[in-house]
């Protein structure tokens, strides 16, 4: 890349790899990484759409920061002003796999904080996400996002999507950042 991005928004299910991508641009790119769970969920409570606007708003106009999260119903500004659009596109079968070792390493280490209640949640979610009932994007809800609907939104930015959905893929990328 000619510049280096200034505004980063990762997007992906759960399991993805957002965060660590994340937090790796971070400190390459010496950019704050924001968790858009963190404005979603403070202390693991959702918070109002109020709330999450005035937090995005205000985010959208620094004038660098990486965020990652799943959403796309709320975040439009950051998609907006973004330079650089990241969509982290694994297989099922590579999210699955992950949640699940996630889970094990941080019940293992001790800082396990969601429980396996939350965890079978994120499953049935990661589920959900990339095999939608048929019709559920006429009667979703801001919730529950699916591959259909970010891919969806996603067009609207062709221009600055990064699509990566392999280990090459992100390996070639972060070569060329």
């Amino acid at each position: 890349m000619e510049s280096s991005p200034k505004r980063i928004y990762i997007i992906g299910s759960s399991g993805s790899g957002k965060t660590t991508l994340g937090k790796l641009l971070s400190e390459k790119l010496n950019i704050p990484h924001i968790s858009l769970d963190e404005i979603a969920y403070p202390n693991q409570i959702e918070s109002p759409n109020e709330e999450r606007f005035k937090h995005i708003s205000s985010l959208a106009n620094q004038d660098k920061w990486i965020t990652e999260g799943i959403y796309v119903n709320w975040t439009k500004k950051l998609m907006d002003k973004a330079d650089l659009i990241i969509w982290l596109d694994s297989p099922y079968s590579t999210t699955l796999l992950r949640v699940i070792k996630r889970f094990f390493v941080h019940k293992l280490r001790g800082d396990e904080k969601y429980g396996i209640k939350n965890t079978l949640k994120f499953i049935w979610n990661l589920r959900k996400y990339y095999y939608p009932k048929p019709g559920f994007e006429e009667g979703h809800s801001d919730k529950t996002t699916t591959r259909i609907q970010t891919k969806r939104v996603l067009a609207e930015y062709r221009n600055k999507v990064k699509k990566i959905q392999s280990s090459k893929d992100l390996k070639n990328f972060l070569e060329n950042i």
